[in-house]
């Protein structure tokens, strides 16, 4: 709870530059929603969560356009029993105009995609080589639809 608001996570942490952008829609699939609060957290270039205090956690409020951007690392596989989860990062985006939904971002061509059961396709996004702050980053879009 009351995860601040804070679209730069990566906070100089060691790991792979990321930047994740996005839109959040109504129903309709067509309407964005401005000030949709998009409520993110991940796991560190290790793989290991921070459980009292908010390093990797952060809520971004979409813009007019219902836009959101978000600048963080790239997260680590951890193991989930005896296999690995696929890097991922959790998501709970919510607006008045619609029902929340709690969901998790995966990324193209993760080695534990295949024999991970919580994956689905359109939670899949590739990411392209950029810049982010002047720095070598990867690149993401994560569209989301409130039902």
């Amino acid at each position: 709870a009351d995860a601040p608001f804070d679209s730069n996570l990566a906070d100089d942490l060691p790991g792979e530059l990321l930047r994740i952008e996005g839109t959040v829609f109504g129903c309709d699939c067509e309407t964005p929603l401005a000030g949709a609060i998009v409520d993110v957290w991940q796991a560190d270039e290790g793989g290991g969560y921070d459980n009292e205090g908010f390093v990797l956690r952060g809520r971004i409020e979409t813009d007019a356009n219902g836009r959101y951007s978000f600048l963080t690392i790239k997260p680590g596989w951890y193991l989930n029993g005896a296999q690995y989860r696929p890097a991922h990062i959790h998501y709970k985006v919510s607006h008045e105009q619609g029902n929340a939904l709690t969901t998790q971002l995966y990324f193209e061509g993760d080695p534990y995609i295949p024999i991970d059961p919580f994956v689905k396709d359109s939670l899949v996004i590739p990411l392209t080589p950029g810049q982010a702050k002047g720095r070598d980053a990867l690149l993401g879009t994560f569209d989301i639809v409130l039902a």
